[in-house]
Order: C-alpha cells, then structure tokens, then sequence
C-alpha cells in the first residue's frame, strides 16, 4: 500500500505544480482572507460587534471572532479534503485513465489517502492563512497547536476522508463535480455550525446536523481552542465523529465499487 500511496502523492503533485503552479495557490491564498473577512466587517460593521445572549447561552462564549475563525479554518480543511479525494476518480475517469487504474492490483484505499497527503501541505497552508489572520481581527488562537488539538485536526482529517469517498462514489453515479462539490460545501456550511450554532436551525435540520461528522468536529474543536476544555472531556464527541465517519466509509466503500463494476462493464463490455 505504501507504494500506492507515493505513487499517487507522487502524480498528484507533479500535475498540480506542472497544470497551475500560482493559480492553485493564489486561488487558496484569497479564498481564506475572504473568508475571515467578511464574516468579520459583518460582524463589527452590521452589528456593532455584539453578539445576542443566545449565541451566548448555545455556545458558552461571547467570542464571535474566535467562534467564526476556527469555524472557518475546519471548513477549509473539509472542502479541500472532499474535493481532493471526491474528484479523483471522476477525473481519471474524465482523462481516460480510469480503466488502467480500476484492472490494476492497486489498493484503493492508498489511492484515496496518496490523494489526500497530497492535499494536506496546500490545506495547511490555507489554514493557518485564515488563523494568521484570524489573530489579527482578535480571535484567541493561543491554543490551535498544542497537542490535543492536533489529535483533533487528525480525527477531523479522518471524517472527511470517509466522506470523501462516498462523495467520489456520488459523483462516479452523477458524472458531475460541479454541482455535486458545490451544493454538499454549501449544506455542510449552512448546517454544521461553521458561522453560528445549530441551535438556530429548525429541530428537523438540526437531527440531519448531528448525523454529519462535521458538526460534532466543530463542537470538539470549539471546546478545546476557544473555551479550553480537555478532550478526555470531550471523548463522547470523539466517538460520535469515529462512528459517523465509519458508517460514511463503509457506505461509500460498498458504492464505491458497485460503481467501479458498472465502469468496468461500459468500457469493455
């Protein structure tokens, strides 16, 4: 598997830096200071850089700043993640590699990861872009490298990983990326609790919240940067997100390849 992994890590690299070396980079470079940004001149601008004692009472804070920065920097990490490992199979199916990659012996899950330790360096890069600059708006961010944390980000690395092969399993089935990628950015933005509570959503939504390894990412990394608590404390978050990102794996494993059988069957009959 090791050897799958480096050759896809390998290709990947060579393609992005050969296809658009600054394009791909300055896209990720702007992308995250707009997106503190904004947030942020609504925030002072809009209202008056208060918060309301709901926001209070849902999140035990009154730090929007720090609230909407780490929101932020795990929505950057989750759409990266999807994206890298969604498209992958869809774009070798797109380039006419496809048939080589699924007769190979090929371990499919060091394809999915090669693809994702690629993405890693760029998705880093970008996140501490949007803390860099978080701190410069005033978000506490003393706490996003210290050891628990770090575990965090792994744990969430994990969740989108299991949901990035059952995306690349969706988009085999739709044979489209950009509708596909863009409308599941904007559900997982909208109800996971990146730029305000779940709380605020209707009780319906908010089941459907819980149900997505994000939104318990979101709670767990909250807890232990912004309001400094210790993940033992936190562990039943942590086994919520294991769970749910198990269940995403195995799902998108199993569609995985009834997928790759039907491709099979249409391009040698």
């Amino acid at each position: 598997m090791f050897e799958i992994i480096k050759s896809t890590y390998v290709k990947n690299r060579i393609t992005r830096k050969r296809a658009y070396p600054w394009t791909y980079l300055l896209g990720r470079l702007f992308n995250a200071l707009f997106s503190i940004l904004i947030p942020y001149l609504i925030y002072k601008f809009m209202f008056d850089g208060k918060v309301t004692s709901s926001f209070v009472e849902y999140t035990d804070s009154s730090d929007y700043i720090t609230f909407i920065v780490l929101g932020i920097a795990i929505n950057i990490l989750g759409i990266a993640t999807l994206m890298n490992i969604g498209r992958a199979l869809i774009t070798e199916l797109r380039e006419g590699t496809i048939g080589a990659l699924l007769i190979s012996p090929a371990s499919r899950a060091g394809y999915f990861i090669g693809c994702q330790i690629e993405q890693i360096s760029y998705t880093i890069m970008q996140f501490g872009i949007v803390v860099v600059l978080g701190s410069f708006f005033g978000a506490k961010v003393s706490r996003i490298l210290t050891f628990e944390s770090i575990i965090i980000i792994l744990i969430i690395l994990f969740s989108f990983f299991a949901l990035g092969v059952l995306l690349s399993s969706i988009m085999l089935k739709t044979r489209d990326t950009y509708i596909t990628q863009n409308t599941l950015f904007m559900i997982l933005y909208i109800i996971s609790g990146v730029a305000f509570p779940i709380e605020y959503l209707p009780k319906s939504i908010q089941f459907i919240s819980e149900i997505i390894p994000m939104t318990a990412s979101l709670k767990l990394y909250r807890a232990v940067v912004l309001l400094e608590e210790k993940l033992v404390n936190n562990m039943h978050l942590v086994v919520q997100i294991l769970a749910l990102s198990i269940i995403y794996l195995v799902i998108g494993i199993y569609f995985n390849k009834k997928m790759e059988k039907n491709i099979m069957n249409d391009i040698f009959g």
